[in-house]
């Protein structure tokens, strides 16, 4: 960026940053008492990307969790900012995006990485508003280019090409990740890092949201992401009954269940349940497809599961070109004489 155009946009209000010297940052979002798991992902993806780019790794942490400083410098982190604050104690938008604005606004960070929770999509938006930014959302993948800039990665019209974007102008590169996407950085017990505590001022008058109660939601099936093994069912699966049969498969595995998009407009699986592009991004050591055609969208949800399993009754669907092991036949039929088979062995059974 030219001195003149520097000028241009530190007039109209534009923060300008020197990305020479800012680090690779991560948003560290708790979860409860710990570390939200998209975080340790992030953290993994966020080492890979400072060390080829000659960077620090950061963390920003937000809250009273001074004791998660020591676990994200084990997990790869080479400086965790701590912001405290009586009105940090629960998440708010006003709050966080305060805390997290300012730490952008001292530090200047070459990128900085947020998790594509609930949490991390009302978040950063707001960051980058605030700091006049851009943010690139849903990123499935990182690239640094030949000029040694990094390049964010996510679909575009509808999955049907991968838009690389690059930051320009110098000020940070924000980006939201969806969990799943990458490896989980591996902890090396007794790591350090450096620990600074940064002050903010921050008045009631600020916060225009409260909490009033919470309540816990209520024990249900394991989560998608965290699941070794996921059984998923498309439109071919026909009704009710039939996703009842894939219960029972993904109970055997102690795993659980999933679907497509149409599937969950009508009514077979709840939405959270969805899997594929504008659904949950998952990459479990066995993924069961049933019922399902293949469509891109889908398939970029489990494009990292590490073993594909399709059974479909068309030999030419889509998703037999993305499975390990492609089983041709009716789900009806072939569903019932596996969990027959599996029950002998207690589930712990090879397929």
């Amino acid at each position: 960026m030219t001195e003149e155009l520097k000028g241009q946009d530190q007039k109209r209000g534009i923060q300008v940053h020197d990305k020479d010297r800012g680090g690779i940052w991560i948003y560290a979002q708790t979860q409860g008492e710990g570390l939200h798991p998209v975080v340790i992902e992030l953290l993994g993806e966020g080492r890979k990307l400072a060390d080829r780019l000659a960077r620090p790794l950061c963390a920003v942490l937000v809250g009273e969790h001074e004791a998660l400083a020591q676990e994200l410098f084990e997990y790869g982190a080479d400086e965790v900012c701590l912001f405290r604050h009586s009105l940090l104690q629960q998440y708010s938008t006003d709050g966080y995006t305060k805390a997290v604005a300012t730490m952008v606004q001292e530090n200047r960070p070459y990128a900085l990485l947020f998790g594509g929770t609930d949490e991390g999509r009302d978040l950063a938006p707001r960051v980058a508003a605030r700091t006049r930014t851009g943010l690139t959302v849903d990123c499935t993948e990182f690239r640094i280019d030949e000029e040694n800039q990094m390049c964010q990665i996510r679909p575009a019209f509808g999955s049907r090409l991968m838009a690389e974007i690059v930051t320009v102008g110098g000020s940070a590169a924000m980006c939201t990740v969806r969990p799943g996407m990458f490896e989980p950085a591996v902890r090396k017990a007794g790591r350090k890092g450096r620990l600074s505590r940064a002050c903010l001022e921050l008045s009631p008058e600020e916060i225009r949201t409260k909490t009033v109660s919470s309540v816990r939601e209520e024990e249900g099936p394991k989560a998608l992401e965290t699941s070794g093994t996921v059984v998923a069912g498309g439109m071919g699966i026909g009704d009710r009954e039939g996703f009842e049969l894939l219960d029972e498969l993904a109970g055997l595995f102690g795993g659980t269940t999933g679907g497509t998009r149409p599937a969950a407009a009508s009514g077979l699986i709840p939405h959270e349940r969805m899997i594929g592009q504008t659904g949950r991004v998952i990459a479990p050591e066995l993924y069961i497809a049933c019922g399902i055609s293949g469509a891109v969208q889908h398939l970029l949800g489990v494009g990292k599961a590490k073993c594909i399993v399709a059974v479909n009754n068309n030999p030419d669907a889509p998703i037999f070109e993305a499975a390990d092991y492609g089983i041709v036949a009716d789900y009806r039929e072939f569903i019932p004489k596996l969990l027959k088979e599996l029950k002998k062995t207690d589930g712990n059974s090879n397929i």
